[in-house]
């Protein structure tokens, strides 16, 4: 959509049909825009996603109050950018999950997490695309896209635990009653998925599944925290553990270890998966590879 109506001519588009949350959103518009033509940027457009929100999921009317703003003339491409990807997860998802924006101190805390993975000094490859090398580095990229907001954080209450939406560059996390370590588990297994996107890696689910959870236990187990679940199964806590007694064992923290995940591993990993996410078993072959 062209961004080409003044403030008044939004607001005229907006009052006539105006409802309970439709009247917030006016609200907030208002208050932000002042008397003139004053910018929106991300913080106001944020503030407008809130005011959206106004504690129940965002209704196809205030949706389309929302389509209005972004055609202001004055909504700048940061703001945009965040305001139209948080209408599109709201509209996607109605009934199945509820989205929320977040915070500025939680995105600063987060995109911290996902720096501080970076620093894992581990690379690892799995026998089905030996080529494609999985570096914990790579998670300083997916930072900088996050604090750029060329990838967007939301927060939702839904079934599963984290989303990465590959079409939206929209990462989505619950925060609802678990552990912090369990949580930031979850921003390692999702931002793995965006490594995967931003680097165009494509593949069948049973891969990029294995390698999400993989950096994901390895991730818990660097940071002294138990695996639960299916990390904690022989598949892929067997695999963590081995990679972290390396980590632990080697004295240069500069060096660079790489780990060449076996055919019998992976299918070990896949295994553990397949019932989850209905992942097919890869046909058995013969590996000179390390784990």
């Amino acid at each position: 959509m062209a961004s080409e109506w003044t403030r008044n001519q939004v607001l005229d588009r907006i009052r006539p049909r105006a409802g309970r949350g439709d009247r917030k959103i006016l609200e907030v518009f208002t208050q932000e825009t002042g008397r003139g033509e004053r910018k929106i940027t991300r913080a106001e457009a944020k503030r407008i996603a809130y005011a959206a929100r106004d504690g129940r999921q965002v209704t196809e009317r205030e949706d389309a109050c929302l389509q209005t703003i972004l055609g202001y003339q004055g909504i700048t491409p940061e703001a945009k950018r965040y305001l139209h990807r948080f209408a599109r997860m709201s509209r996607a998802y109605r009934g199945e999950r509820d989205i929320w924006p977040m915070s500025d101190t939680l995105e600063r805390q987060k995109i911290q997490v996902i720096q501080g993975a970076s620093r894992i000094p581990v690379q690892f490859t799995l026998p089905d695309k030996p080529y494609r090398v999985y570096k914990f580095e790579t998670f300083n990229r997916i930072a900088k896209l996050l604090s750029a907001g060329l990838i967007t954080l939301f927060r939702y209450k839904g079934k599963s635990h984290g989303v990465y939406h590959s079409k939206a560059d929209c990462l989505m996390f619950d925060y609802h009653g678990r552990e912090a370590h369990e949580k930031n588990a979850t921003i390692i297994h999702e931002a793995t998925h965006a490594v995967q996107d931003v680097l165009d890696w494509d593949g069948d689910r049973g891969h990029t599944e294995a390698a999400s959870h993989l950096t994901q236990a390895v991730w818990l187990r660097v940071h002294g925290k138990p695996l639960e679940g299916r990390l904690a199964q022989p598949g892929i806590g067997d695999i963590a553990r081995q990679i972290h007694q390396h980590i632990a064992s080697v004295r240069d923290r500069n060096q660079v270890l790489t780990f060449r995940i076996s055919s019998t591993g992976y299918q070990g990993i896949r295994k553990v998966l397949k019932t989850a996410y209905r992942i097919e078993e890869p046909a058995a072959k013969k590996s000179g590879d390390t784990l």
